[in-house]
Formats: C-alpha cells, structure tokens, sequence
C-alpha cells in the first residue's frame, strides 16, 4: 500500500465515572500526546542568524513554513530536555502527527520535557513599532494537555531576542488561563509601545508541570490594523467505500444511486457555493450540507468558492468513482480518508486502543452500504502496529464475527458469521514493532446485504502485559464526528468517539468484498428489456440479447472463470462450473445465478 505511516503516541489512561448510574469512561481533550515527526533539531536551528535590517513593513506574516527558522531572523532559545522519550523534543520546525498546517507544511512546534518544567523561546526578528501607535498581534496555537493537566504559553515583546528583555505579556495562556485545545486556535491581543523603535517578538512554551504535552504555533501576524484573514475552507465527505490499494487517486466505490454527503467547515467566510461538474446532481450549492449523486465514473470534484472581509479562497475535495457492481469489482476497502494519517494508538503501556486492553477486549469496524446493496467478503486484512505474544497464549483462540448493522441505533445486530482461529495462525508469533500486514482468509466468501461490522474478539487474553499485547494501526482522532471503530464497553457496543475523548477514530480491519447485485431469484428479467437469463443442466441460457454482447462471468471471489461473444440473440451455452453462486455479465447488465 502506498500509504505513509506514522507512529504516534495517543490516548492516554481514563477515567472511571459514574453518572446516572452508569459507569463511563470519562476524560478531557488532554487525552493525546502527540509525537513529532522531525528529528530533533540541528545545533544550526539552535542558534541565532543575524537579519540584516529591521522590518518595517506591516503586516508582519511569520506561518514558520521553512526546514530552518533562522533563515527568517528568528531565533530559538531552549535548554535541552532532561530525558528525550517518545514525544518529548526541543522546540524546533516540525509537525505534529494528525495536526495538518494551515499554511504550507511545516510549523513550530515544542515537546514536553518528562522531568522539568518547559522554558522553550523562539524569537521574531526586530521590526519597527511606532511609539503610541496600537498594534494587532495574532498567533494560532494548538495545545491539547494531557491527563488533566493544561498546556501554558505566552507571546511576549522586548527589545531583544532574549527571555530577559521581553518586558510585556501580550497574550498570555499561563496558570490559570492555561488551555486544552485540540484543534488550531487563533489567539490576538494588542500592543502599544511607548517609543518608536525596533522590537522583538517572543512565543514562550512555558508549561510549568512536568510530562505534559507537545504544543504547536502558526501563522504569527503583527498589523497595523485589525487583520482579518482570506477564509478557510475545510471539506469533509461521507459516503461510499474506500479502496485500501487504489489510494493515490483516492478512488471510492459507489453502488448504484448512493450519494456523496459532502460538508463544509467555514471560517472567516460571509459567503460561499459549491460547484459540482455537469454529471452531478446536487441537494443544494449554497447549505453547508450537500447531498450529491453523480452519473458517470471517473475523477469528479467537489469544490468551495468562499468570500469575506479578508478576501476569498477555494477548497476542493476529489475522488475517483467507481461503480463497482456494473465492473463486478473485487478490492480490499477500508475507512482511512485521504487525510487521515495512521497510528498505533495506547491508552497506558501495553494497553492498545485496538486491541485487548484493561477496559474492553472487542472492537467492531464498521461499513456502510446502502440498504439493498451486497457484498461477499473473502478475506479480513489486519495491520498490526504492535504485537507481542506468550508461548502459552499462542494457541488460544481469536473469535472473528461479520455482523449486520441491525441492532439499536445501527450497533452490531445479528451475526452473519463466526470464525475462529488461534494467535499464532493469525498473527504469528514473532514480535511485532512496525506496520505489519496479517490476513484471515474464509474457506467461502461471505454474504451480507446493508451495512456490516467486522468484531474482532481477543477475550482469551485476559490480561495485557508487556509481553502479551496487539496493537492494530487506526487513523489519528478527526475533528469530525465520524467514528468507524466501534468498542464493546461495559456489556454494551460504543462509538469509540463517545466513549473516548478524542475518539473519532477508524481502524485498519480491512475487508477484501466482492460487490453482488441484489437479485430474488436466479433469472433476472430487466424492466427495459426482455432479456432473460438462468442456468439448466449445466448450460446457460440466453434470451432476447444482442449479438455481438460479451458474456462474462465471474464467482463470488471475484475472480473471472467464463468468457465468451454472443453469436445470436437467443444463445444456450455449454458451462463447467462447480455448484456456487456467480455473477453473469452481460455488456453492461448483470445478474446472480445458481449453479447446483
């Protein structure tokens, strides 16, 4: 698969609660600490280059979109962190994993120190101020905090670049005005010096307690005026499937008439339309939420025109479409959207978010199909991030269950099938320390009608420790709600968004489907023709085609076992096929017949 990983660390322990006389699990937006995905920084981005000149012209813009902040004046000032583990790092440019930049690619970010207090700088170069004169000072920041505890900063000016000359707090996110956020926030304040002259900016990680979080900035503005920016467009789409091997052109199964949900997220916008191409058709260009079906196959792009008080600005969302009934379409699909990025997830040490853990031992992922459309299902890929297994637990079993999403609120409802296997034949029984793919193949292919949940059940372990753990990849937490990953909690199945904070997660329990057309009986009559189709003695009949139509068929693996040309209208053709369900393709007509 051509997906980039990241490892993260995410997730850390809960808390139990008890409200209403439920027990659940309850937390904050601290619950993420969030691994960088740089190195740690060179002595060069340690130390300072000299700007030749002060900055006179405003609005000062600093989005820290360089590999090297001192290239643009800047100058960072952090003492080395007492202990470096996985998270904690210097302030430096960077990213954080499942934190997009708002502006190019890169931003400042700041680790954690695991046994002292932060006091990380960086430093603007000098630029002019007028004495008497107010200016408008700007910076987005991202703080999560982590187990309760709050993450603190402060944006500073003096006349130098050093923590001592910085005399005057201009925004200030210290003690009790630390925060939790876990989205970008813009934060603003205001300055006005007393004399003309030059002056230096600073942006302080100064989180007092030890072992919090990463922090990250972007986007430092100093203006003459109120400085209102372009508007930001983020689209988010629902719908389909996902294939897990076609991923560089985002390509997306769409059963026959299944629609595209597609929403949008606005900021700083007055105004705003969709545009869809000419094969579309769309519930609404001017709501938020647009319900869209297209006609044809092929590359097809959403887009947003968005205008405000600080200009306009384009988003745009693309897939390519396939309808995967007409090409009986047989892939590996799964819920990881072209901006998700992966992770091995854990709340503490060997306690995995997917997978056996001290709070649930059985997880579902969840597919959603429309009602009347069908799939067979031959193999379950999983992608494990971390796995260590005991001797003893090697032959113990793993309960795989593909399930309809039938019960309350769509939960998982009744069981369409129940596998069994054991540790070692799933999953081996090496060590696992990196992306590693493992596959549960059926001995016959699946069938399930609407949307499905594939449960994986790891009871058997009845305790994780550091040398009995699985970790399966799953996407970082999105800032929609939109959870796949389903946790069974208490005797009851949950959304892992609402029963961890931060939860919105999808999880890598890839399915390889087959799409089925929906059919009662094994001759199919279509309403625009008088075409018919069915099996007798080991030959297939045809009746009122076209001469010249390719005859396809193929079984449920997908895999292609007849082909031939129709040399006159009404054809009876000899088959050698074993008993089994297949799907005959006639041009573009298909049908389910039933070979005993």
């Amino acid at each position: 698969m051509k997906r980039r990983f990241i490892v993260t660390v995410v997730l850390t322990a809960l808390v139990y609660t008890a409200i209403a006389g439920k027990t659940i699990l309850n937390g904050s937006e601290k619950d993420i600490k969030t691994q960088t995905s740089m190195s740690t920084p060179s002595s060069a981005m340690l130390s300072a280059r000299a700007r030749v000149g002060a900055i006179s012209t405003l609005p000062y813009i600093e989005s820290f979109n360089v590999s090297d902040i001192t290239t643009d004046g800047w100058l960072i000032s952090d003492p080395a962190i007492t202990v470096l583990t996985s998270g904690s790092f210097n302030m430096q440019i960077g990213t954080l994993a499942g934190l997009p930049a708002l502006s190019g690619t890169n931003y400042l970010i700041s680790g954690f120190d695991t046994y002292a207090s932060r006091n990380a700088w960086a430093f603007s170069p000098a630029i002019t101020l007028a004495g008497g004169t107010t200016y408008h000072i700007y910076i987005y920041a991202y703080a999560k905090g982590y187990s309760g505890v709050k993450d603190e900063f402060k944006v500073t000016v003096g006349t130098n670049q050093t923590s001592a000359t910085q005399s005057t707090v201009i925004i200030d996110k210290t003690g009790t005005n630390a925060v939790s956020i876990s989205n970008w926030v813009r934060y603003e304040g205001t300055f006005t010096p007393a004399t003309s002259g030059n002056y230096n900016f600073g942006i302080s990680h100064c989180t007092a307690t030890w072992d919090v979080n990463a922090v990250a900035f972007e986007n430092f503005i100093v203006s003459e005026s109120v400085y209102v920016e372009a508007p930001k467009v983020d689209i988010y789409s629902i719908g389909g499937l996902l294939s897990a091997t076609k991923v560089t052109n985002n390509s997306l199964y769409l059963a026959e008439t299944e629609p595209i949900n597609y929403t949008v997220k606005l900021t700083d916008a007055t105004s705003f339309i969709w545009g869809f191409d000419a094969t579309a058709t769309s519930s609404s260009t001017t709501d938020s939420l647009s319900t869209v079906t297209y006609t044809t196959e092929g590359t097809h792009k959403a887009t947003i025109d968005a205008s405000g008080p600080g200009g306009s600005s384009t988003g745009a969302a693309t897939h390519y479409l396939i309808r995967p009934v007409v090409n009986v379409t047989s892939d590996i699909v799964y819920n990881f959207k072209a901006y998700d990025q992966a992770t091995t997830s854990y709340f503490t040490e060997s306690n995995y978010v997917v997978g056996p853990n001290s709070y649930y031992k059985k997880m579902a992922e969840k597919y959603s199909l429309p009602a009347n459309t069908s799939v067979s299902i031959s193999k379950i890929y999983l992608f494990l991030g971390a796995y260590n297994i005991a001797t003893a637990n090697q032959s113990k079993n793993i309960t795989i269950s593909i399930l309809k999403a039938d019960g309350t609120g769509g939960l998982p409802g009744t069981v369409v099938n129940t596998v069994t296997t054991t540790y070692a034949s799933l999953l081996g029984t090496a060590t696992v320390s990196s992306n590693t793919t493992k596959t549960y193949t059926y001995s016959s292919p699946v069938t399930v009608t609407g949307s499905f949940y594939i449960a994986i059940d790891f009871s058997t372990i009845t305790t994780v420790s550091t040398t009995n753990y699985i970790g399966i990849v799953s996407t970082t937490p999105r800032k929609y709600k939109d959870a796949s990953l389903y946790l069974y909690y208490n005797s009851a199945w949950v959304s892992s968004g609402a029963l961890i904070p931060n939860g919105q997660l999808s999880a890598y329990i890839a399915p390889k489907i087959t799409y089925v057309p929906t059919v009662t009986t094994s001759v199919e009559r279509y309403k625009n023709t008088d075409m018919s189709i069915y099996v007798a003695e080991n030959r297939l009949h045809i009746q009122q085609a076209e001469v010249g139509n390719s005859v396809k068929i193929y079984n449920m693996a997908g895999v292609n076992v007849y082909n031939t040309v129709l040399a006159a209208d009404n054809s009876v053709l000899p088959i050698s096929l074993k008993a089994g369900i297949y799907i005959v393709k006639i041009a573009d007509k298909v049908t389910k017949i039933i070979v005993k």
